[in-house]
């Protein structure tokens, strides 16, 4: 997987939007919750 960095730079970012995407479905639940 450390191989070659540089070859899949998408897959990376896919992950980070991922990671993303889940901390504010989190946030956005906690949130919702705490509202109601």
């Amino acid at each position: 997987m450390a191989q070659m960095p540089a070859l899949i730079p998408k897959e990376v970012e896919i992950q980070r939007l991922k990671k993303i995407w889940l901390i504010v479905i989190a946030m956005g639940s906690t949130a919702a919750s705490v509202e109601v």
